[in-house]
């Protein structure tokens, strides 16, 4: 009944079956924000995709990007630091419950159109919507175009590499 600015992923098997369940970058990319304890959001991981990337999501989706950046969100442990750079599949933390044990344990997901602060606010009213329709993709629209679709176990079907230079 409420709207979201990504999208909550959990293990088919539900509750709190996700704890401590590792997660992984789905881009390459470099982190730009790291942190264990964000207020309310428990651990945070931020990464900037490499320009490749963010060239082949607006072609495949036509949507124009300033950048690819997809925050991942409640983690109990963060692996990553800030400048660190990853690739897709490096593993970026366990998954956890939000600070306080808010939730039960899950991987929320965004991803992020411009630049915008990590743990921005959801807010509630019509302008933060609208607000979220600019910034903002839908997670479930990508992985679809990308052939994720398969992610009832958080991580993507296949490793997205980046393109040979030059050819085969």
């Amino acid at each position: 009944g409420t709207w979201h600015k990504g999208i909550d992923i959990n293990l088919k098997t539900g509750g709190d079956t996700d704890w401590g369940y590792p997660a992984q970058s789905m881009f390459p990319g470099t982190v730009v924000f790291a942190q264990d304890r964000v207020t309310s959001w428990g651990g945070i991981v931020l990464i900037r995709s490499d320009p490749w990337v963010v060239q082949l999501v607006a072609d495949l989706t036509g949507v124009v990007l300033d950048v690819l950046d997809v925050q991942y969100a409640h983690f109990h442990q963060v692996t990553v630091k800030e400048g660190d750079i990853v690739n897709s599949g490096d593993h970026l933390g366990s998954l956890g419950k939000g600070t306080n044990n808010s939730w039960w344990a899950h991987l929320h997901l965004e991803m992020r159109r411009t630049k915008r602060p990590a743990a921005e606010g959801q807010g509630k009213t019509d302008a933060h919507k609208a607000s979220v329709k600019k910034h903002y993709l839908d997670p479930l629209h990508i992985m679809d175009v990308l052939t994720f679709s398969d992610f009832g176990n958080i991580l993507p079907r296949r490793v997205l590499t980046a393109p040979h230079e030059g050819g085969m």
